[in-house]
C-alpha cells in the first residue's frame, strides 16, 4: 500500500469472509465489482487491492448476515517495499434498514452520562447547557464526544442516530 494513514471498512488484499464453521461457503471479495468505487483503490487481475493517498474509506458490496451463523473476516496485508508505514483497519459496518452505515456511537451509550437540559435550548442555536452527568470525567472536554437527545434509559432507542457532535465544552459548577 502506498501513502500514509489508512482507515478501511471491509478493506483487504484478497479478503475472504467465511460464514459458520469449517466447510462454510466463503464470500470472496477480489474483483472491482465487489468494492465501492474510490480513486484511491486499484485492484489487479489477481485480486490484490492497492491503496494510495493519505486516507481511504472503502467498503465491499453489502451482503446479508445470518444471525444464526458465526463469521470470520480474513485478509492478508503487506506494505509496498519503500512506502511509508501506514495503518489499515478492517472490520464490518452494520447497515440500518435504509442501507446507511450505523456508526459506533449510535449503539455505544456511556454509563452514567444521562442528563437534562439546564436551560431551554434555542431553536436553531448551536449551544446547549446541560446538567453535569454523574459519570462526567474531567477529560471529556478534551475528547471527541456528542449529545444524543431523547435517549431512553432502557436503551430501547438503539441504534440512535440523533448524535450531535460537541466541539467545545465549559464546566460551570454542576452545568456543562
Amino acid at each position: 500500500m502506498n501513502g500514509g494513514w489508512w482507515k478501511c471498512g471491509l478493506t483487504a488484499m484478497g479478503m475472504v469472509v467465511l460464514a459458520g464453521v469449517a466447510g462454510a461457503e466463503a464470500v470472496d471479495l477480489k474483483t472491482a465489482a465487489d468494492w465501492s468505487k474510490n480513486p484511491a483503490l486499484k485492484i489487479s487481475e489477481d485480486g490484490v487491492l492497492t491503496l494510495s493517498g493519505r486516507r481511504a474509506d472503502i467498503s465491499s458490496t453489502p451482503f446479508e448476515i445470518d444471525p444464526a451463523k458465526k463469521y470470520k473476516i480474513s485478509m492478508e496485508i503487506r506494505r509496498t517495499p519503500g512506502s511509508p508505514e501506514n495503518i489499515c483497519y478492517v472490520g464490518n459496518w452494520s447497515l440500518d434498514a435504509g442501507k446507511k452505515p450505523m456508526q459506533p456511537y449510535y449503539v455505544m451509550p456511556a454509563a452514567k452520562t444521562d442528563s437534562t437540559l439546564a436551560e431551554a435550548a434555542v431553536k436553531g442555536g448551536k449551544t446547549v447547557t446541560i446538567m453535569k452527568p454523574a459519570g462526567w470525567a474531567e477529560d471529556f472536554q478534551k475528547r471527541n464526544w456528542g449529545l444524543v437527545f431523547n435517549a431512553k434509559p432502557d436503551l430501547s432507542d438503539l441504534p440512535n442516530d440523533s448524535y450531535n457532535v460537541v466541539t467545545a465544552a465549559e464546566v460551570d459548577g454542576d452545568k456543562v
